[in-house]
């Protein structure tokens, strides 16, 4: 994805909203927070592709050349990472993985008012269970009116990697999560799975490809949640309870229509936290470990 010509999509792709937040080291440049609630009304149009490649199809941190698939072609386990707590700020907060850089951030990011929302009550932790080293994310009341999202993410441009990995019909991923979610917005009324502009509300574990493509694997989620589809989108709803789970990344991207297996490739990918804004409901936390993406 490019560094260049990325617009701010809300909340929704978290990475392409940092994009347009930090130069290429990191430094504060212009943080737009989201304020209160967007207007519920608003049709849930997934924008991501203006973040995505340009008319090319590459950006910085691109490579000309993706890697294929191949055992291990990317395999984040946080083994390399120091156990500690970290907290999103107005420079890039990084989090040291075995496939290069991860940040932290938040709507609630520590920029005072009122250009910003206050201190920011959120968090990612390396947390070390039973021997392993696992990320794990968690969402607290800011009671600042802001939105209480948090995520952490890898991309190709920040990541100090050009890595990418192709999408081919043999593709798979496969990770571990556990999470929860603190309590959840009323199944009855017109909006209780909408987060504002459309955007699913509970966890989710997001990849992007390079032509502006997310697809959305929705881990804990309320229980009306439903999935769904659009021109650059897939939300898929996955068994809340699985712990370990495996997919195709192909036969899911697919199901996107403006998808184009020729030259496809993964560019990011973030898990995010994204909370009912009307009180607490769906705050919560989520652990995250063994990030698998190769051919079967």
């Amino acid at each position: 994805m490019s560094n260049n010509g990325q617009g701010n999509i809300g909340k929704m792709d978290t990475v392409c909203n940092e994009r347009i937040t930090y130069d290429q080291t990191g430094n504060h440049l212009t943080k737009k927070s989201i304020l209160k609630l967007a207007p519920l009304f608003i049709v849930f149009i997934f924008t991501i592709i203006s973040c995505g490649a340009g008319s090319d199809g590459n950006g910085v941190g691109d490579n000309d050349n993706p890697s294929g698939g191949g055992k291990g072609a990317f395999h984040e386990t946080w083994e390399s990472s120091k156990v500690s707590s970290y907290k999103p700020g107005l420079s890039l907060t990084k989090i040291q993985g075995d496939e290069g850089s991860w940040y932290i951030d938040a709507t609630v990011d520590g920029e005072p008012e009122p250009d910003g929302c206050g201190p920011t009550p959120h968090r990612a932790e390396i947390i070390e269970e039973g021997g392993n080293k696992k990320l794990k994310v968690v969402s607290n009341n800011s009671w600042s009116g802001c939105s209480d999202n948090v995520w952490a993410w890898w991309d190709t441009t920040f990541s100090g990697t050009s890595k990418h990995i192709l999408i081919t019909p043999k593709t798979r991923i496969s990770f571990n999560e556990s999470g929860e979610l603190y309590g959840s917005p009323a199944t009855t009324g017109r909006y209780s799975d909408n987060c504002g502009l459309g955007i699913p509300c509970g966890i989710y574990l997001a990849v992007l490809d390079n032509q502006g493509n997310g697809l959305f694997y929705r881990l804990q989620w309320p229980s009306d949640a439903e999935e769904g589809y659009g021109s650059t989108y897939a939300k898929i709803l996955l068994d809340q309870n699985a712990g370990s789970y495996t997919r195709n990344l192909y036969e899911d991207f697919s199901k996107i229509p403006n998808f184009n297996p020729s030259g496809a490739y993964v560019t990011g990918i973030n898990i995010e936290i994204e909370p009912w804004d009307d009180g607490e409901d769906m705050l919560g936390w989520a652990v995250l470990d063994n990030i698998n993406i190769s051919e079967e």
